[in-house]
């Protein structure tokens, strides 16, 4: 049994010695706030490692294990951190590094740092990550770091606060100058900014309303006086003469399709002749004129869609009978009245 333990041992301490350890020197132990402290890292193998990826990201925080629940990092102004010819700026970077071999046989990494610690306390510095060439973690013995302490020196004497104050003075005025009344400067602009944007609205509603009352009223045209002015144009012109039959044609049916919309209220200008008259028979319309109307638009289609060629009697005589279409459908003087 005692001979299996022995084996037992041997194997583990060749495995340990097999296995590469890290470890933190520090020049010192005790310093006080604000000095700075060497400290050297240092990775021996006895095997070869080669390259290596070191990341230091454990090293932007470390732990002052003085303070419950304390940790102080780089970036809070307590503990500054200076690389000695390290190719990078900040310990959180992961940097690539060859263990090489040293003068004693075994296979060493080093690197220093320079440490000032700004606050009192015990402060506990964590090992870096070894990663290998495949990307895992590199499997390592870390001897336990040494703590820093820092602390207030014993031979600093209590200084009498006492003795700092002194006699009480009188009061000296100070002479006013333009900057005592800069206060009251701004509230004066203020104010008579305020007062000019109020009189700038006041008189622009002022002009509003005085225009408005300044609008004279639209004076509606009555639909037949349209009609009959664009008849009269019309008649004078005489385009038919001139063998413009279908423009005369179009003319005569726009005339009577806008007077029909604007009298009756009517959707002429887009709809055929069967709508219109579908249209009219729901309004004040007597249908003892529908079939004049009908006469008078269907007789332009043809001439528009057909190519038909009415005689220059039947043009003279539509124009006749738009005429009195718009005379016998037109609304008369006392309804006009009465619609405004």
């Amino acid at each position: 049994m005692r001979i299996l333990l022995v084996i037992i041992a041997i194997c583990f301490c060749v495995v340990l010695s097999a296995q590469p350890f890290v470890s933190y020197t520090l020049d010192r132990d005790t310093i006080e706030p604000g000095d700075r402290v060497r400290m050297e890292l240092k990775l021996t193998s006895h095997n070869p490692i080669g390259e290596i990826t070191v990341a230091y990201s454990p090293l932007d925080t470390i732990e002052n294990v003085a303070m419950q629940d304390d940790t102080t990092r780089l970036n809070e102004g307590k503990v500054d951190i200076e690389w000695i010819d390290a190719p990078f700026s900040r310990p959180r970077e992961k940097v690539l590094a060859l263990v090489a071999r040293d003068s004693s046989g075994s296979y060493t990494l080093y690197q220093e740092f320079l440490f000032t610690i700004w606050d009192i306390g015990a402060f506990n510095f964590p090992y870096p990550y070894f990663i290998d060439k495949q990307g895992d973690t590199l499997e390592v013995r870390a001897l336990q770091p040494p703590l820093l302490f820092s602390l207030i020196s014993a031979n600093i004497a209590p200084q009498d606060t006492t003795l700092m104050i002194h006699d009480i003075h009188t009061i000296v005025p100070e002479s006013k100058n333009w900057k005592d009344y800069l206060w009251l400067i701004i509230a004066i602009t203020l104010a008579i900014a305020a007062a000019l944007i109020y009189f700038a609205i006041k008189r622009r509603e002022s002009k509003v309303i005085e225009e408005a009352i300044n609008i004279e009223p639209k004076v509606i045209i009555p639909a037949h006086i349209t009609a009959y002015q664009k008849l009269k144009q019309l008649r004078s012109e005489r385009p038919w003469e001139q063998g413009k039959v279908k423009e005369y044609q179009t003319q005569l049916t726009y005339i009577i399709r806008e007077y029909l919309e604007n009298r009756f209220e009517v959707q002429a200008l887009e709809s055929t002749t069967g709508e219109i008259v579908t249209d009219l028979a729901k309004k004040d319309f007597n249908t003892k004129h529908s079939s004049s109307l009908t006469r008078i638009l269907q007789v332009a289609d043809l001439v528009k869609f057909a190519k038909a060629e009415p005689t220059n009697d039947m043009h003279e005589s539509f124009l006749n009978e738009a005429e009195q279409f718009v005379d016998e459908t037109k609304l008369e003087e006392e309804n006009i009245d009465d619609a405004e």
